[in-house]
């Protein structure tokens, strides 16, 4: 909440009528605590300052970056006075007990390293903007005390930086932008509310700019060097161009003008310059200046602490007539020869250390920035980088520049040399996946000129220039959620040291700062939300680990990391593949799920010297030996979680890995390198790697619902002599969350993709389990069904008449018919479900009028219709005979094969057929002559010779039903139609039903009725194409038999790629209400 005090001659409060916002003007910001020494952010606080000459009312004014916070009503600030704006009430009192006027609960937080404050009206309208920094023009430069490998290194030195002193502002009357008038307090604490301990009218000028130009001369080139001033003098301003030819001792003064004479523009605008000669070509310039105006006040540029040892960090430039040319970028660094010398021998005898020299960085690229292609930043700092690199030849490189001057919008780069395109492709495949990563991008390098690189592998002449993992990378991944914690996973890379491998180490940060290190907000050492993320990862019981991870963890996103790097087979010491190394965190504080994010890609699609895949799995994440990561096993293992990384590998194989996708996005990568033998290779096994990587990485993830064959294969059967057996499987990886068979549920282990049953009880004969898989909705996405014969050396052998109740049990058989069997009139044969019938050469199975068939199987145990195994004969089939009144057979769940005529024949007879499904598709599957009949469920599946798959005739039985509904219909070849169907006249007869069932296609018509009246209501009809000319093809075709026309009502149906959806013709007369017909061919 805000707090508001009045301070004498400062604030007045009161309702009267202020001076409007033209007063604003004289509003600006004076001080800044933006690092107490405690680092306790509640302690931070700035400062205002009216230095105009009229009281400004500030109600509604905002600090819009850097923090944020909105002043309360009745805030003015009177001329001369100051405000000052705390984080927190109580804590700046308690620190500050004798300032009363403060307003205080702001937003965010002031970064240490620098950021820009910008502080708006009631109107949004920018009235005071600062970007302060710890570096750069805000401090000094100083060599820094020895590291632990005792190399010395250049550091940046600012009593405001952590060091107990305030920002301060010098010279009001001058602007608040520039960095030369600003100076830490002279007072511990700084001075909040009262003047300012640097305050001062008379200092020495401002130094706002600083050039050179060209940026890169060549050896006919004179080099200008500029400096602006800004002073609260008018005249008097002096300025000293201090140079040397690097190597050599002593400094050149020259006097610099202001006159238009010496490449300055015009005479008395601030802007001195003067003229150096041309140099030899690779000749390195030092320079510095030193500025003075007439009362005697001088500046030295830049600001650094003499070392006595010969190193300096001054400003250089170098002459070189290499040009830039194409697209890719070429970075110079420049270096004193003390400063290259120096770093020669830490690479030699301390390559781990992280001491830092002195130099320039120009960057050229095609993009304009800064009003042209090439910028420079003067005392840059470089050094060797890397992890397992550091002593590779040519090094690697960390470049930083000065933070009050960011390069393209970064604080620093690492230019890394091994495997180059790895680096550079990894990143681009992270961010084509909407995986957030550093930006990588191949860049030509000179180091005084030298080109370190080679022509070959592994660099093939480029470094790859990697952004920094730090704010802003924040800033640039997640624009819209930056303010939150990033930290760096590594490992040690000796055995038993730390690893960051997200393993419970119990609440105390100091366990975790080895192996993670804060890449933001460092100071405020809050490791809070690190610790909470593993205390759920390790600790979370089975019941709320879902739900809890899901908390804390962008699941999704996560899934998508691990999967691209299966992908790319990655062969880096990374989280990904078994090691707690090489991966970032970053937790928003919109968005409080931790994100995951890659680093290091050097060791990706084989490199560029491997064209196979190394098949090292899918789980590598898990770790091994001494390395797992019990974490990740149990994450990628969860039912709910491991379905998510299998959408994601395929999904991404199926996208970013893709050969057409792939193969261009390689074209690419090689126009950044030097061209040539061996980069066609490297990037042509790039292309093979992906190939070979993308085949084995899909045949590991099942689409399809499988059963793993244990059993030895007699008679073209798995067969057994046991009356239960084990059964196991592959299943959907994606779709997949529960599997039954023959309806019990059977163990499903999501990450493996794979269900097991221990023992399924089988009955004598063959037996067709149903094994189904269902879906996170509980609905079945797939089903199968797996024959095994159960061998138990018997069955029963019938043949003759059944003249009584006769029933037939699936443990009692199987069943053998050696020759026609009939069921006669009164009798009924109940055949129980799971029982195996076997037909002997040209067998009938057939129901006298009046007898009774009562087959019903069910899902889990359907009955079954075949020869036995081992023989190649054909049976006859099933005939019903019957007449009006007969009893209806009923046939459910049943199979019928190796029939050698019509497989099911209905002479008279009253029938329902549920569920049949039928495996001989040489011979008709369904007659119905003069029958009663309701046909649902069942599946007819495309013949193999030429026949109609259903065939009618005499109508329907007074007092029938012919009903076919819910069923499905293959194709048929030549003239011949799916269903030909005749007689059955609403005056006369009942009339057929075709209801919701789906006809696949057809070379006839699919619904042939001619004299036929007819209700088609429902169904979906595909790909009805004529054999020939002349003929034709529909849907639906009626036609007039006898003199009697076909009356057919057509609703509700869809058809698709139909030569007619429907043929009227010979008196027919149809209805056709709300039917849908898409690309009718009209042929």
């Amino acid at each position: 909440m805000s707090r508001l005090r009045s301070v004498v001659l400062a604030l007045l409060f009161s309702s009267a009528a202020l001076v409007p916002s033209l007063a604003a003007a004289g509003v600006v910001i004076s001080e800044i605590m933006y690092h107490p020494p405690s680092t306790n952010v509640l302690e931070e606080w700035l400062e205002l300052y009216n230095s105009g000459s009229q009281t400004v009312n500030l109600a509604g004014w905002q600090f819009t970056r850097g923090i944020h916070f909105t002043f309360p009503p009745q805030t003015v600030l009177l001329p001369g006075g100051r405000l000052v704006v705390a984080a927190d009430a109580a804590t700046f009192h308690s620190r500050h007990p004798t300032i009363t006027g403060f307003v205080a609960g702001w937003t965010g937080t002031l970064r240490d390293n620098g950021e820009t404050l910008t502080l708006a009206n009631a109107a949004g309208e920018t009235i005071s903007e600062v970007s302060y920094a710890a570096e750069g023009e805000w401090a000094t430069r100083k060599l820094g005390v020895p590291d632990q490998y005792g190399r010395v290194g250049w550091e940046w030195f600012a009593e405001h930086d952590g060091l107990g002193k305030s920002l301060e502002l010098i010279n009001s009357d001058l602007p608040n932008a520039y960095a030369h008038n600003w100076a830490a307090s002279t007072v511990g604490g700084g001075t909040p509310g009262q003047p300012n301990s640097v305050g001062s009218t008379d200092i020495a000028p401002l130094i706002v700019d600083v050039g050179h130009f060209p940026l890169i001369p060549t050896s006919t080139d004179p080099v200008t060097i500029h400096v602006r001033l800004l002073d609260d003098q008018s005249s008097g301003l002096s300025a000293t161009l201090f140079h040397r030819v690097d190597g050599t001792d002593a400094f050149t003064s020259t006097p610099m003008g202001d006159d238009g004479n010496h490449g300055d523009g015009l005479p008395n605008d601030g802007l001195f310059a003067v003229r150096l000669p041309p140099q030899p070509e690779g000749t390195i310039i030092e320079f510095y200046l030193v500025v003075g105006d007439a009362t005697s006040h001088s500046r030295t540029y830049p600001a650094v602490v003499a070392s006595g040892n010969g190193r300096t960090a001054n400003l250089l430039y170098q002459v070189d007539h290499e040009l830039f040319t194409g697209t890719q970028p070429l970075y110079r660094l420049i270096l004193g020869k003390s400063e290259l010398d120096y770093l020669k021998q830490t690479w030699s005898d301390e390559p781990d250390s992280d001491a830092l020299v002195n130099g320039t960085f120009v960057g050229v690229d095609a993009q304009v920035r800064e009003g042209a292609t090439a910028q420079v930043r003067y005392t840059s700092s470089f050094r060797n980088r890397g992890h397992g690199t550091r002593i590779s030849v040519p090094h690697n490189f960390r470049v930083n520049f000065p933070k009050d001057r960011p390069w393209q919008g970064r604080e620093g780069i690492n230019l890394n040399t091994q495997y180059t395109p790895s680096q550079v492709l990894g990143s681009m495949l992270m961010r084509r996946a909407r995986l957030p990563m550093a930006e990588a991008r191949a860049v030509r390098v000179r180091v005084n000129g030298e080109d370190l690189a080679g022509a070959g592998s592994p660099q093939f002449g480029a470094y790859a220039a990697n952004e920094l993992v730090d704010d802003g990378l924040v800033e640039r991944q997640f624009p819209s959620d930056p303010d939150g914690n990033l930290y760096r996973g590594i490992r040690d890379v000796y055995p038993g040291n730390p690893r960051a491998d997200l393993a419970w180490h119990g609440p105390d940060s100091s366990s975790y700062t080895n192996a993670y290190f804060k890449r933001n907000h460092a100071t405020e050492d809050d490791w809070s939300d690190l610790i909470h993320l593993l205390d759920v990862l390790n600790n979370t019981s089975a019941p709320t680990y879902e739900s809890a991870v899901r908390g804390v963890v962008n699941v999704d996103e996560w899934m998508r990391y691990f999967a691209l790097n299966t992908l790319m087979g990655n062969q880096e010491t990374a989280l990904a593949t078994g090691y707690g190394d090489d991966f970032a965190l970053y937790r928003g504080t919109t968005d409080t799920r931790f994100r995951l994010l890659a680093y290091d890609m050097d060791s990706i699609l084989g490199s560029g010297t491997r064209t196979t895949t190394y098949a090292d799995g899918l789980f590598k994440m898990f770790g091994s030996g001494s390395h797992k990561i019990p974490v990740l096993e149990r994450l990628m293992k969860h039912p709910a979680f491991a379905p998510l990384y299998y959408r994601e590998l395929k999904t991404i194989a199926d996208t970013v890995f893709a050969p057409d996708r792939m193969n261009p996005l390689l074209d690419q990568l090689a126009a950044g390198f030097t061209p040539g033998p061996q980069l066609e290779t490297a990037v042509g096994n790039m292309r093979a790697f992906n190939v070979s990587q993308l085949a084995y990485v899909l045949s590991e993830v099942p689409l399809g619902l499988s059963v793993i064959e244990e059993l030895p294969s007699q008679s073209g059967y798995p067969r057994t002599t046991s009356s239960s057996i084990p059964l196991r499987g592959r299943a959907n990886a994606i779709e997949t969350r529960a599997v039954r068979v023959n309806g019990a549920a059977a163990s499903w282990s999501a990450w493996e993709a794979a269900w097991t049953v221990t023992a399924v009880v089988l009955h004598p004969g063959l037996n067709r389990l149903l094994i189904q898989t269902f879906d996170a909705a509980g609905n079945e996405s797939e089903r199968l069904t797996h024959d095994v014969w159960y061998d138990n050396g018997t069955f029963v052998t019938v043949s003759g008449n059944v003249t009584s109740d006769t029933q037939w049990s699936a443990q009692g058989g199987p069943y053998q018919i050696t020759s026609d069997l009939t069921v006669g009139n009164g009798a009924t044969l109940t055949i129980a479900p799971g029982t195996t019938v076997y037909l002997g050469s040209g067998a009938h199975l057939s129901i006298a009028s009046g007898g009774r068939l009562l087959a019903e199987g069910t899902a889990d145990a359907p009955i079954r219709f075949t020869r036995l195994p081992g023989s190649s004969i054909a049976w006859g089939g099933l005939v019903i005979n019957g007449g009006v009144g007969s009893p209806e057979t009923r046939l459910a769940y049943a199979h019928l094969e190796f029939n050698g005529t019509t497989a099911i024949e209905v002479a008279g007879g009253t029938v329902s057929l549920d569920h049949l499904t039928f495996g001989s598709t040489d011979h008709q599957y369904l007659a119905l002559d003069g029958a009663s009949f309701v046909v649902s469920h069942c599946i007819f599946p495309s013949s193999t010779a030429p026949f109609e798959l259903v065939h009618g005739t005499q109508g329907i039985k007074a007092g029938g039903h012919g009903i076919i509904r819910h069923c499905f219909f293959g194709t048929t070849s030549g003239y011949n139609d799916i269903v030909d169907f005749t007689g059955g006249n609403r005056a006369t007869q009942p009339i057929v039903h075709f209801l919701n069932n789906v006809f696949t296609g057809a070379t006839d018509d699919i619904l042939d009725l001619d004299n036929t009246d007819a209700w088609v209501e429902g169904n979906i009809f595909l790909h009805v194409h004529k054999n020939g000319s002349p003929d034709s093809a529909s849907a639906v075709s009626g036609g007039n038999d006898n003199g009697q026309p076909s009356e057919i009502t057509i609703i509700g149906n869809l058809f698709y790629d139909c030569d007619q959806a429907v043929t009227g013709k010979e008196q027919n007369f149809y209805v056709l209400l709300n039917n849908t017909v898409v690309h009718q061919t009209h042929q």
